[in-house]
């Protein structure tokens, strides 16, 4: 338990704190004295264009709180443009109905109750990370240099006691924003966490959630995000746009295929998928996906991937009935990274060696889990029989096994309540 002297140390710590960005905001204000001349009306209608539907301030208590301090940041005479115009997008995809430049004498008068008032409704509402990301994407969208702007940031960063790895990953984020930089973003993406998606998708001009029109855009990279849809083949080679991401979607009944593209596919769902492959594809990045109740056959596995990185990756319920069906997931040349398969099922016993994943050609599977995965449910007496048949004819009977390898490695892989043979590699 902290004592008072303790209490009062942190009190005059963050009433230091607070007087610093209040300095640091004057010296903003001051740093300029010429009028703003834009057409706030022109603005506000540009801003239905690009409208950043699904901002996360949406959800704001207070967003007149939020708007009100993003403005300090632009409550100098040097406001650009294009930080009004930002401005104008999360309100309109906020549903926001008053004119934020409305707050503007409001920003100007802030004082040091008003700013507690803003930051603890920002933090009650989770809304720390936005409004971070947002006060950056301002600050680069200025494009010049101002430390004290800067040094007032990073003050409502310390009053919000936000950790310095988030803030330099809040910079990054803001950079491929103002750049419009979608593969610096995907690549991100990659390296951290799917849940950023959700709130920062919408930034970038090259998304779309309309996959009817998505063929036709004409553009380096494609973003979709947030769609459902079922009961469709889609051949991404006859699409224009040279790169692919799907974000956030979920589907049904759907399969994609790809040899030409690069193909990414974060934080999607897809589901009873039968007879099909449901992902064919190389040169791709598949992370945070689920697959759940698809069916396998000698013609199609469930994911067909050549030279992919696929992580953190679930497949659940997930089964073939086939025979001769060599696997359920065929990789090759692909890194398969903290994925995990749950009830994934070979069924009916094999007319040759066969697996669950057949994995070839320097592929690797790391820190992988199999729960409760099974690679031949028959009968004892079936058993049995087949293995007469394989010894009178002098041949080894074919092997069933959840980890089918050809020149690839296998580190850390553990498996949980599964029956039949683990690994075997391929002759």
């Amino acid at each position: 338990m902290e004592t008072i002297a303790q209490l009062q140390s942190k009190l005059q710590e963050a009433a230091d704190l607070l007087a610093s960005v209040t300095r640091e905001l004057d010296a903003h204000r001051n740093a300029g004295a010429a009028t703003e001349s834009f057409d706030f009306a022109r603005l506000r209608r540009d801003a239905e264009n690009h409208p950043y539907t699904g901002h996360p301030v949406a959800r704001s208590s207070m967003p007149e709180l939020y708007y009100l301090l993003l403005l300090t940041v632009l409550t100098t005479a040097e406001a650009k443009e294009a930080q009004w115009l930002h401005l104008y997008r999360i309100a309109k995809g906020a549903d926001y109905a008053q004119d934020v430049h409305d707050l503007l004498p409001a920003a100007h008068a802030m004082t040091d109750a008003r700013m507690v008032e803003c930051i603890e409704c920002i933090r009650r509402d989770n809304l720390t990370r936005a409004f971070l990301l947002d006060a950056m994407i301002l600050t680069l969208l200025r494009e010049e240099e101002d430390t004290s702007l800067l040094e007032y940031i990073a003050g409502l960063a310390a009053l919000m006691e936000v950790p310095p790895a988030e803030i330099t990953e809040v910079i990054q984020l803001a950079k491929c924003v103002t750049s419009q930089d979608s593969e610096r973003y995907i690549e991100f993406l990659g390296k951290s966490s799917i849940e950023h998606a959700k709130e920062t998708a919408f930034y970038f001009h090259q998304m779309t959630d309309d996959l009817n029109s998505a063929v036709h855009h004409n553009t380096k990279h494609l973003i979709i995000a947030n769609v459902s849809k079922r009961n469709t083949q889609i051949n991404l080679d006859e699409w224009k746009a040279k790169r692919i991401s799907f974000m956030m979607c979920d589907f049904e009944n759907m399969t994609f295929k790809s040899n030409q593209k690069h193909v990414d596919f974060l934080g999607c769902t897809f589901k009873k998928v039968y007879h099909m492959c449901c992902i064919s594809i190389n040169n791709s990045m598949i992370k945070d996906c689920v697959f759940d109740d698809c069916k396998a056959d000698a013609k199609s596995p469930v994911i067909r991937l050549s030279n992919v990185e696929i992580s953190n990756t679930e497949f659940t319920h997930c089964i073939t009935e086939d025979a001769d069906a060599k696997c359920l997931f065929e990789v090759d040349q692909t890194t398969m990274t903290g994925c995990r398969f749950t009830y994934c099922i070979r069924k009916g016993g094999a007319s040759s060696d066969a697996g669950i994943v057949q994995a070839t050609n320097n592929s690797v599977l790391q820190n992988c889990i199999f729960e409760c995965c099974s690679t031949d449910d028959r009968d004892p007496l079936s058993i049995s029989m087949s293995s007469i048949i394989w010894t009178t004819s002098r041949k080894k009977a074919p092997t069933s096994s959840i980890l089918l390898l050809h020149n690839s490695i296998v580190k850390n892989v553990t498996f949980q309540s599964c029956t039949g043979e683990k690994t075997q590699q391929m002759s």
